[in-house]
């Protein structure tokens, strides 16, 4: 089975957080036995880890050139992991793969959560000693679970991510496999070059997106969620809604609706803003040199707020998350609230450390991989950095009763709205290049046949701009996508290579 993401990106953290890589050089085998039983116990929720043997590391990084594995003691190694692994109660096997970086070769063994934790190991693997303890990370080390972490991992081995449970209202068959490879294609996985021998079931499961029993696979809702072209009608409040509202009374308000598979909808709705809401103003202050460059609204922190969103809300309630502009702010709104175990005080002063209870810590996964979040604990971070450098006021939350939904707001930068404010030398919307509109549109024909009108919509246009007629003709000129039908009736196809 190959890895699900480029060894290259997992080896300098490109796609992983570092606490989930640990190195370790060839040599005693017990520490990575050890290593193996923490990851597959899971303690923070994080969908186990990656440890790449043969590898030498300073302050959490490899030394180059690696110091590598002799070709001929590769099998031998993974023999003996194999054979060491019985020592885990309840078995457990990690998947292994031999990796190449710059002539040198290491392997990759990637633990994912096990299924029956929690996992204890031997102590010692040499010797007639059959003393076991359970392994946990803390942070980049593992260690010996102490009496009340015991309990804890006794406690999360009951409660599975709602996205990494079954879906029982899909079958397997209901998965694409043209999204798997294209994401896939995407990150870099070895897999893809393997992809178009296996068959969507085979590939699902490689992407540990199959889970039921051997008599009836079901897709897991992940799957579902985001390598499906039925994830509308599997949950058809699983969308992004957004929303114009210039006035109070509702007049002039526009909507636009964002469906399909998470990572589109996301990508398409942020492209949508930026091209539409954004504006840029330079000026110069009094008695300042500098010219500044600001945004009505730091699109960064946008990308990592809905991107939050999308990540924690729960896909059982039925609620969309809606995205909002007034004159005055941009919200979000999404459902449930923030959890209790954040106090009001913690929220109006954004110290949201997060929790070990991960709702969705496979779509936050996949959307680290395609780099739409940045990884556990930084997206308000990020966020209030993004306002900072754009002199922008601070997001902050409103607290609904009993914490019914979570509403974040972003205020609009002053320079935008006081009449009193210095004069622009440039306003301007940032507009999408043809580039950008050329892969959404690519990304929406994975999904259906569509008319121009409903691309144009898909896209976030109330009409039917020239410059999207232009993109068409120059896809349908290159053979990426092709028309069929004619008249009113007719459609736009993608031509799979």
């Amino acid at each position: 089975m190959s890895l699900p993401v480029a060894s290259s990106s997992i080896l300098f953290h490109q796609s992983v957080e570092s606490n989930r890589v640990e190195y370790k050089e060839k040599g005693v085998l017990e520490p990575v036995i050890h290593t193996i039983c923490a990851f597959a116990n899971d303690i923070e929720n994080e969908d186990g880890g990656y440890i790449l043997l043969g590898v030498k590391a300073k302050d959490g990084m490899p030394i180059l050139p690696i110091s590598g594995l002799n070709k001929n003691e590769m099998d031998d190694i993974q023999k003996q992991i194999f054979r060491y692994c019985h020592y885990i109660e309840p078995f457990y096997y990690p998947i292994i793969e031999p990796s190449e970086y710059q002539g040198h070769s290491y392997l990759t063994i990637y633990v994912p959560a096990g299924s029956d934790r929690p996992y204890k190991a031997r102590i010692r693997l040499d010797g007639n000693s059959k003393d076991t303890a359970y392994y946990i990370r803390h942070g980049s080390l593992t260690v010996v679970a102490k009496e009340n972490e015991i309990r804890r991992l006794y406690d999360i081995a009951s409660y599975i991510p709602f996205d990494d449970r079954d879906c029982p209202y899909a079958s397997v068959d209901d998965l694409d496999p043209e999204l798997m490879k294209q994401h896939l294609k995407t990150v870099g996985s070895d897999l893809y070059a393997l992809a178009d021998q296996k068959s969507v079931f085979d590939l699902a499961k490689d992407m540990r997106l199959v889970g039921g029993v051997k008599e009836h696979p079901m897709p897991k809702n992940v799957g579902v969620l985001m390598f499906s072209n039925k994830v509308n009608d599997i949950f058809p409040y699983a969308r992004i809604d957004v929303v114009d509202l210039p006035s109070p009374d509702g007049q002039g308000m526009q909507e636009n609706t964002f469906q399909g598979p998470l990572q589109s909808q996301l990508t398409n709705a942020l492209s949508y803003i930026q091209s539409h809401w954004l504006s840029e103003r330079f000026y110069k202050p009094e008695n300042e040199s500098q010219t500044l460059h600001l945004y009505n609204y730091p699109f960064l922190a946008i990308k990592e707020l809905l991107a939050n969103a999308v990540y924690h809300r729960d896909y059982r309630i039925q609620e969309p998350i809606t995205v909002t502009r007034t004159p005055a702010y941009l919200e979000i709104k999404s459902f449930p609230g923030l959890d209790a175990e954040f106090s009001d005080e913690n929220i109006e002063q954004l110290h949201l450390n997060g929790t070990s209870e991960y709702r969705n810590r496979r779509i936050g996964q996949f959307l680290k991989e395609l780099g739409l979040t940045e990884g556990r604990n930084t997206g308000i971070p990020m966020a209030e950095r993004a306002c900072r450098e754009n002199q922008s006021p601070l997001p902050y939350f409103l607290l609904s009763p009993n914490r019914v939904s979570t509403v974040v707001r972003i205020p609009v930068s002053p320079l935008f709205r006081s009449s009193t404010a210095p004069t622009a030398i440039r306003k301007h919307a940032k507009k999408r290049s043809r580039d950008e509109i050329k892969a959404s549109i690519l990304i929406e024909l994975t999904r259906s046949d569509l008319s121009g009108r409903e691309i144009a919509s898909r896209l976030g246009y109330s009409s039917f701009p020239d410059v999207l007629r232009a993109c068409l003709k120059e896809l349908v000129d290159a053979k990426q996508i092709r028309i069929i039908g004619a008249g009113r009736g007719a459609k736009y196809h993608l031509i799979r290579s």
